[in-house]
């Protein structure tokens, strides 16, 4: 019988910021990490970073909730932003999404990611998944523990919730896309830890089950 992983394959710090209660992460440890979604309290983060390196800003879509720190992270710690390129034209404040478009501090894009890329940072190599739905150009980040390495590591940004997943009637959003990017994450291993933009973390195990 295969041992079960209780612990993900890389060390996962989360601060919850902001007005509605959005979840950054700080994936790795010393020698490097991987910032996810700051969406708010730039200082806070920072104040939680240290002295540690960052590898890279990952934004997983372009909501003002998920970016609005990032231009003053990439300012004080000199990491790369990288985010779906679909959404990248929005955060770089280059076009608007829809008219309920939220103000936030515009911020460049150095990496434009699409389905399939790696992503080296926090010394793991992160598969890009396309998932809109929530966005045009949302993407989840997903890194395989290997053989013994740990637990295997989702961020699902706002498109997989615990329980559920990430609303479609925003502009730019799409029913039908929602549900293939759900059906393609409904693929990975069942004990793959879901680490999700808001609430509390869950399993691929765990969602399989209303997933269609």
């Amino acid at each position: 019988m295969e041992a079960r992983r209780e612990e993900p394959c890389l060390p996962v710090e989360a601060l919850v910021v902001g007005p509605i209660q959005n979840n950054v992460y700080l994936i790795g440890g010393d020698g490097g990490l991987l910032v996810v979604d700051p969406g708010s309290e730039p200082e806070r983060i920072l104040q939680a970073i240290g002295d540690r390196k960052v590898d890279a800003i990952v934004l997983t879509h372009c909501h003002w909730d998920h970016v609005g720190a990032a231009k003053a992270l990439r300012d004080a710690t000199g990491a790369p932003v990288a985010a779906g390129a679909v959404d990248a034209p929005v955060i770089c404040g280059d076009a608007i999404l829809g008219s309920s478009h939220q103000p936030f501090d515009p911020c460049p894009v150095d990496v434009a990611l699409h389905d399939g890329d790696i992503l080296e940072a926090a010394g793991g190599r992160w598969q890009v998944v396309e998932t809109p739905g929530h966005t045009p150009g949302g993407i989840c980040l997903f890194l395989d523990g290997g053989e013994g390495g740990g637990r295997p590591i989702l961020v699902s940004g706002d498109t997989l919730f615990r329980g559920t997943h990430g609303r479609t009637d925003f502009a730019g959003g799409d029913p039908a896309a929602m549900q293939e990017s759900l059906r393609r994450l409904a693929q990975l291993p069942p004990d793959t830890l879901v680490l999700p933009g808001h609430n509390e973390p869950s399993t691929i195990a765990a969602e399989r089950r209303w997933i269609g």
